[in-house]
Parts: C-alpha cells; structure tokens; sequence
C-alpha cells in the first residue's frame, strides 16, 4: 500500500477532520501525495464515499469541505 506524503501533524489533523465530520465514509486518496511526486505544495486528492451507497454521494460532504478549508493543512483543493 502506497504511503501519504503528509507531514505527521498534518496527517493527525486531517485523520481528526474526517473522523469528525464523515465518520462513517470510505476516503482515498490519489494523485501525486500518493505516487511519489508529491511536495510540500501538493494539493491532496480526495475520494469520499459511502461505502454502504457507493452510487450516492457523501451526505453532508460540503461540512467537511469548510472544515478542510478552516483547518491549519495546506493546499487542500480538490474534492471528489
């Protein structure tokens, strides 16, 4: 399994955004953070999903849209 290129104080606070605000979601992340080619000013490519509904869309996925956006992590840009 590929290793997320976060700094570990990033990756705590991203882990307490998405336990906070889409518990029950699947999240994956892609892209450049993921693949190696990823540095400090990457954007993070994310995937949230409900895994009970993969064909239905995340219910209040706009509440962990602004918590990202409030949070102290950098570069958080696309959401899928």
């Amino acid at each position: 399994m590929p290793k997320l290129n976060l700094k570990p104080a990033h990756l705590r606070l991203l882990l307490d955004v998405l336990t906070a605000h889409a518990p029950d979601a699947e999240v994956w992340a892609y892209g450049s953070r993921v693949n190696g080619g990823g540095h400090e000013g990457s954007d993070l490519d994310l995937v949230v999903r409900n895994p009970a509904h993969p064909d239905q869309p995340q219910k209040k996925l706009y509440r962990l849209r602004d918590a990202l956006d409030e949070s102290n992590l950098t570069s958080f840009t696309e959401y899928k």
